[in-house]
């Protein structure tokens, strides 16, 4: 099976100076890709 796994894009509001933060996050950790992978499936990650 095929798995593709899209980035998501969060805004994180932080207090002064800081203001915005910006994180690109996956929903599976590298341990449920390397799982994945072990047992046959094929695993895409968007950059």
């Amino acid at each position: 099976m095929e798995f593709g796994l899209p980035k998501e894009q969060a805004v994180v509001k932080t207090q002064p100076p800081f203001g915005e933060v910006r994180e690109g996050r996956v929903a599976l950790t590298p341990q449920g890709v390397r799982e994945l992978v072990e047992r046959g499936h094929r695993v895409y990650v968007e950059r």
